[in-house]
């Protein structure tokens, strides 16, 4: 049924109530308006069913967005649910060895509703209200603790946590963290992998970042300063956090595209046979061994390539030497390098060895040498007799002492201060600038191993500080080196024209390394070195210095000065060593660097070698 008049009505009524704003600010209509509501007037609709319509059209709209709210909530707390579930599968464990222990105090969250008492038990709530914040009492997350009695001013008693617990302890819980307020939050399951990685503090942030990417988490906002923050806390550090932090995401970045590595578990049923392969190999080697422990040796082992190594027997061997170490402790430089020489050859065991560019990687000094060299070296007119004895006697200790070697030296005194051996950061910095293939000494041990073993830097540090200390012996085989004689032209005629190249322990050089390390500082502090020096200093290359030096002075001078260069023959092999004793003792060092010193010049020996390296 269609009815014109009401129409019309009402849009006489909407023009006697227009607000002012509609008619410009109260003014009389526009031509426009008159002109719209003569079309409505004019308009035929039923506006009954018109009105129906739209109603019946919103409720649908709002049904559908009900509809869609509920689906995206539901996906939320499953989602949720799933997170919460697998971190309480990861803390289980720990969790089950805590309830084991003598000091385990049961809290409301650890009993049964009929051991908890009404006065501690926590309030539960729907966690669609939780909100976790300061000055929110009432919903605060119920964490494990001590539980406060029911005052009167309080709703339903929730047990707290004591704000300051004493770090002593063992039976108080530290406060909660920001991430463990919430447990829907993947901050609050990052934190859960935090607390269950075991390790050291070179393991544990590789362990933590293997991990995550282990279970396929993506890493949350705030994540990194989350587990930085773990780390530095855990093992009471003093470093910079955005340090730590560039640390962590280049150790993500890393298990990312390599994929973890080992952690302590064999993965495949290939990793397992080679894993028990590697086990048997080393501790038969190991048990061998140590019934008759010597450490010199003639074999030399192989060099790998960056492309060559097998670095997942090397994590293994990382592995099987920490699980050896709890039975067999190592007291003394000597198993330590039996230790290092056994993984040597259960590595080579089982190493692929490609044709990759391996001299220039592996042997980059004979490669130059070879570039440089364009005739084959002619060396008839020479035998290992006139080398041996040349050389014999020049490193042979004088038949008469020096003297007057105190008329060109002064008695400093000593600095009050004394510089320590480095600590083990320290050391782990020493380790971490070392050659992976530098030639070895006569024990043959690579720097690769002594690097890349991490399970035996804390033994190597302390035993290296108990060497340079003197509360341990130097051992024998660490001051004995192997001299290569080189020749300084295609066709040598004496044994004077060979230079001679020195390769001693890795061991002992990374010992020499710390005092040496030591030693710098003492200098540096007391200002031993004259402004003037350019050799043995850091940074700087004394020969293009005084180059560069006498090129600025004659210019200056209008090229007419004259200098005379010097060249002294061995110059440093035939430095006598109780002029340098007497020179040692009268820089009043700290008497450790001194006695390591004297003490080391005493024990070193050599064995000539004319065999190409």
């Amino acid at each position: 049924m269609v009815r014109k008049g009401g129409t019309r009505e009402r849009n006489a009524e909407m023009r006697d109530h227009v607000p002012p704003t509609a008619h410009s600010h109260g003014t009389t209509p526009t031509a426009q308006e008159r002109a719209t509501y003569e079309d409505a007037d004019a308009m035929d609709i039923d506006s009954e069913h018109e009105q129906a319509d739209m109603n019946a059209h919103l409720a649908r709209i709002a049904d559908e967005q009900e509809q869609r709210e509920r689906a995206r909530a539901h996906t939320q707390n499953a989602h949720a649910e799933d997170l919460l579930e697998e971190s309480m599968i990861l803390a289980g464990q720990d969790e089950e060895k805590l309830c084991q222990s003598e000091h385990y105090i049961p809290t409301p969250l650890s009993l049964s509703e009929e051991e908890a008492s009404p006065q501690v038990r926590p309030e539960v709530r729907d966690s669609g209200a939780v909100e976790a914040g300061p000055g929110n009492d009432t919903t605060r997350q119920t964490q494990p603790g001590p539980a406060q009695a029911e005052t009167p001013d309080q709703g339903a008693p929730v047990a707290q946590v004591d704000p300051t617990p004493d770090a002593g302890d063992s039976g108080k819980v530290r406060p909660p963290t920001e991430a463990e307020l919430n447990p829907k939050s993947r901050l609050w399951y990052l934190q859960q992998i935090c607390n269950s990685v075991k390790g050291t503090v070179e393991t544990w942030s590789r362990l933590v970042m293997e991990s995550v990417v282990a279970a396929k988490f993506r890493m949350p906002n705030k994540g990194y300063p989350l587990v930085a923050a773990n780390f530095i806390k855990k093992f009471s550090l003093r470093v910079n956090e955005n340090d730590v932090i560039r640390d962590l995401k280049r150790i993500r970045a890393h298990c990312v595209k390599h994929g973890p590595q080992l952690t302590g578990e064999i993965g495949s049923i290939r990793d397992v046979s080679l894993y028990e392969r590697l086990k048997k190999e080393f501790n038969g080697l190991m048990t061998s061994r140590m019934e008759n422990p010597t450490v010199l040796r003639d074999k030399r082992n192989q060099r790998y390539t960056e492309h060559s190594i097998n670095k997942e027997a090397v994590s293994m061997l990382n592995v099987i030497i920490k699980e050896y170490l709890i039975d067999h402790p190592v007291n003394d430089m000597t198993h330590l390098a039996i230790i290092y020489q056994t993984a040597h050859d259960c590595h080579d065991m089982v190493a692929y060895k490609p044709y990759v560019n391996r001299m220039f990687e592996l042997f980059t000094g004979r490669f130059f040498r070879n570039l440089e060299q364009k005739h084959q070296v002619d060396e008839s007119q020479i035998n290992s007799g006139m080398l041996i004895d040349y050389w014999s006697q020049m490193w042979t200790k004088a038949t008469e002492p020096p003297t007057g070697v105190e008329r060109y030296t002064t008695e400093l005194t000593s600095y009050a201060p004394m510089v320590g051996f480095p600590d083990r950061g320290e050391f782990e910095t020493i380790i971490k600038h070392t050659d992976n293939w530098k030639s070895p000494g006569a024990d043959g041990i690579f720097n690769y191993y002594i690097k890349w073993l991490t399970e035996l830097h804390d033994i190597l540090h302390r035993q290296t500080m108990k060497v340079a200390l003197g509360e341990a012996p130097l051992e024998e085989w660490m001051c004995r080196g192997i001299t290569y004689l080189f020749p300084k032209n295609d066709t040598p005629t004496s044994a004077s024209q060979y230079r001679p190249i020195t390769c001693m322990s890795n061991l002992y050089k990374i010992t020499t390394k710390c005092v040496t390390e030591a030693l710098q500082r003492e200098i540096k502090i007391r200002g031993l070195l004259t402004e003037n020096q350019m050799g043995t200093m850091r940074k700087v290359q004394g020969a293009k210095e005084h180059a560069l030096a006498n090129i600025a002075i004659n210019a200056a001078h209008n090229c007419r000065l004259y200098s005379t260069w010097i060249d002294i023959t061995k110059a440093f092999d035939s430095v006598d060593h109780v002029v340098l004793e007497h020179v040692i003792r009268r820089l009043k060092l700290p008497n450790w660097v001194t006695n390591f010193i004297l003490d080391t010049i005493k024990r070193w020996t050599i064995d000539i070698s004319h065999q190409r390296v």
